[in-house]
């Protein structure tokens, strides 16, 4: 994703301070009945999606760390 340019943390994305009850709330909208998530062949509910969008952030933001602290702020300028 990186390669071609898409957000890969909250601060890329514009929500830097993005609150839990927050990505609750979208998390649990991403379950609508008529969200595409029901394609998925395992159970998901917004538990899952909740802790699959924090792990993101926070996989994406150790990527960072190793890459170098300045690649951060280089991609964040740009969006």
């Amino acid at each position: 994703m990186s390669a071609v340019g898409l957000p890969l943390t909250f601060q890329e994305l514009g929500i830097p301070k993005v609150a839990d009850d927050e990505l609750r709330a979208a998390a649990e909208a991403a379950c609508a009945p008529s969200k595409t998530v029901w394609n998925i062949k395992r159970p998901i509910n917004g538990e899952i999606i909740f802790h699959a969008i924090k792990g993101a952030n926070t996989a994406s933001l150790d990527y960072f760390k190793r890459v170098g602290k300045g690649r951060l702020g280089e991609r964040a300028r740009k969006h």
